[in-house]
């Protein structure tokens, strides 16, 4: 990904205003190929003529048309998904990762919801023992759930590759990415961000439980419910 970044800044600062030198240079060479890709084309439908030069400029707007349609097309294949939506709760899963921090509530309220058949943790060393006594009081299976333990939950990098994994263990589980859907309630701030930038790249659907609350700022028992973040399955 840095990389291709990369080559595509470079790139882009052959045609930027702002840089005078590498602008010209990359006018010129695309001047310079521009002409001679004409005449390779003049010379292929048979030399100058007025009959010809219609027809380079007829095929050119035909083929500037086509390619048009074909990006419009493309992006609209591509799913873009929806912000928002109250009921995350009302879609079964297959399977579900959770950021998990000390409370633990909201994930068995999500797991006695939607009943996935595998579960994912994403946790912090402070927060591994309630993960661990949650998995003991839900039976788990060892096939049926995975853990990943985030040594810095500050490092986005970190918190991403974790995520990763953790996806990929479920994917390889015959499940797609419409399968799964990635709890981002539990945690800290930065792993729920980290969490939710990497689901964003794969296009997996994120949720959240959202409660009402009391006049001292406590969680109202049974207002609890859950809502999308983003939502790409069943959007297309």
């Amino acid at each position: 990904m840095g990389k291709k970044h990369r080559l595509s800044t470079i790139f882009s600062f052959f045609f930027d205003p702002r840089v005078p030198l590498l602008f010209l240079i990359g006018t010129f060479v695309m001047a310079v190929a521009g002409n001679a890709a004409f005449g390779l084309i003049l010379k292929i439908v048979g030399g100058e003529s007025t009959e010809n030069y219609l027809k380079i400029i007829i095929g050119a707007v035909i083929a500037l048309i086509l390619i048009v349609i074909a990006v419009k097309l493309i992006l609209i294949s591509i799913p873009q998904g929806t912000i928002g939506g109250g009921e995350a709760f009302e879609v079964q899963r297959k399977g579900i990762i959770y950021t998990a921090g000390k409370q633990t509530d909201t994930i068995k309220l999500s797991l006695d919801k939607q009943q996935p058949v595998h579960v994912g943790f994403l946790c912090s060393k402070e927060s591994e023992p309630f993960v661990d006594e949650l998995i003991r009081a839900m039976g788990f299976d060892e096939d049926k759930y995975i853990k990943k333990i985030v040594n810095d939950p500050e490092n986005i990098v970190e918190i991403r590759t974790e995520t990763k994994l953790i996806i990929d263990w479920m994917l390889a589980k015959n499940m797609q990415s419409n399968d799964v859907a990635i709890d981002v309630t539990g945690g800290k701030t930065t792993m729920s961000i980290g969490v939710y930038s990497m689901a964003e790249e794969l296009k997996i659907d994120t949720q959240y439980i959202k409660s009402d609350f009391d006049e001292n700022n406590k969680p109202i028992k049974n207002t609890q419910r859950g809502v999308f973040v983003k939502r790409y399955s069943g959007t297309v």
